[in-house]
C-alpha cells in the first residue's frame, strides 16, 4: 500500500478558503516526523522546517514556508 495514496483518500473537510497546504502533504510531514520521534505540535513544525528543502525536493512540496495553526 503506497502511503502517500492512502493520505490523498482521506476527505478534507476544511474550510475551502483556508486551505493554502494539502491535507495530505500535511499529513505527510506530520507522520515522517512522528517516524522521526517528535511528540509534539512544535516537534513537528520544528522537523518541517529542519527538512523543508529536503521534503520539497523529494516530495515535490511547493511549500514557501511550513505550514502554521
Amino acid at each position: 500500500i503506497d502511503l502517500i495514496e492512502v493520505l490523498k483518500a482521506i476527505e478534507d473537510d476544511r474550510d475551502p478558503q483556508g486551505r493554502e497546504y494539502k491535507l495530505w502533504e500535511v499529513l505527510l510531514v506530520s507522520v515522517l516526523a512522528l517516524l522521526n520521534n517528535s511528540k509534539t505540535y512544535v516537534d513537528i513544525c520544528t522537523f518541517a522546517q529542519t527538512h523543508l528543502e529536503r521534503l520539497k525536493a523529494v516530495f515535490d512540496l511547493k511549500w514557501k514556508r511550513v505550514p502554521t495553526a
